[in-house]
């Protein structure tokens, strides 16, 4: 899924990176590991397309992107939780999340759409038509109540006509109100509602109401979707989403920072050092999560300084030092290797 290249990447005239090179596979949790300023941060900045190598490549599901910019890299389905969380501490909860599918709402909204905007434009142009139908209909009335006698004659016919008009006008507007929900997808029930009151113009109601039940998945779109998942994901959170980020615990804005990169709906999760600012027992809760995010499809990095904690969860892992990769292997094979007893877990 993920190939990197004999990557080399420098800050300023200081190497930060070696011809490092590793991959990551399909449905994998694949961990990096290593000391502070190894440069397991950099490599997933890289990756991110925060910063650009000075030779080497990264692969995408076959994909070169490491010429791309970020939000192009994230519409590839690529996500990176970044180390200390880095949440907007004036913000709500919700509005944190919401922040996570910014950059691929506009091509997901383009894609989605279609049926709401066919929906909306057949609701407001029959609504339009009964309107005008409705003012001619009561001119003609106004026509016929002025023609004296002649209009006694027909006089419950005229009231019958003016109620019809005054009817029509009700309905033409709501179908127009309808029309713009659909347009701007932001409420199916109105949207329906206002198809609905187009059927005077039935030639343009039918097909208005047939697009408004077939996209009915599409007024609620990623934000609906994803967002529905987070909150399933961490409970906590919707019992929350009105309340500023700032207030919350480092657990619970650990949950927020995973669940804003879940807004993106990524294929491709990196997680930089989840555990930081964490109790150990809440650090096993978010491997828990993120073992839970690979059983629904989406692949793991995870770059963690926790070495056991994170071997153990692995399917493979890597062993950076000096901005080089020193070792690669199975997870739990590496827990029993030498040097990484000796350099990481004090043995």
């Amino acid at each position: 899924m993920l190939e990197v290249s004999n990557l080399n990447v420098f800050y300023g005239n200081s190497q930060a990176l070696h011809d490092v090179s590793l991959k990551v596979n399909d449905g994998e949790i694949v961990a990096l590991v290593g000391a502070n300023g190894a440069g397991k941060t950099t490599l997933l900045n890289t990756i991110s397309g925060l910063l650009h190598p000075a030779s080497g490549s990264v692969e995408f599901l076959s994909k070169k992107i490491d010429g791309l910019a970020p939000h192009k890299i994230m519409q590839l389905g690529i996500c990176q939780i970044p180390e200390g969380r880095k949440l907007f501490s004036d913000m709500t909860v919700g509005e944190n999340l919401e922040m996570g599918e910014y950059a691929t709402k506009a091509i997901k909204t383009e894609e989605r759409t279609w049926k709401p905007r066919v929906a909306g434009i057949l609701s407001i142009t029959g609504g339009a038509v009964q309107v005008i139908m409705a003012i001619l209909l009561l001119a003609f009335v106004g026509y016929i109540q002025g023609m004296g006698w002649f209009s006694g004659i027909f006089a419950p016919v005229i009231g019958q006509l003016a109620n019809i008009g005054v009817l029509l006008i009700y309905l033409g507007v709501i179908a127009i109100v309808g029309g713009i929900f659909a347009l701007r997808r932001s409420n199916w029930g109105l949207a329906l509602a206002g198809s609905i009151c187009a059927l005077p113009t039935v030639f343009l109601a039918i097909p208005a109401i047939i697009f408004v039940i077939l996209g009915k998945r599409e007024f609620y779109g990623v934000k609906g979707s994803q967002l529905e998942q987070v909150y399933q994901l961490f409970p906590v959170l919707k019992e929350r989403q009105g309340q500023s980020a700032k207030k919350l615990s480092g657990g619970e804005r650990q949950m927020v920072a995973i669940g804003r990169g879940l807004m993106s709906n990524p294929k491709f999760c990196m997680f930089d050092e989840p555990s930081y600012g964490l109790a150990p027992n809440l650090f096993s809760e978010v491997l828990e999560v993120i073992k839970n995010l690979r059983k629904q499809g989406i692949t793991i990095f995870l770059v963690e300084q926790n070495v056991r904690q994170t071997l153990e969860a692995a399917d493979r892992a890597y062993v950076l030092e000096n901005g080089q990769i020193v070792l690669e292997g199975k997870g739990k094979d590496l827990l029993q290797n030498e040097l990484v007893k000796k350099s990481y877990l004090g043995l």
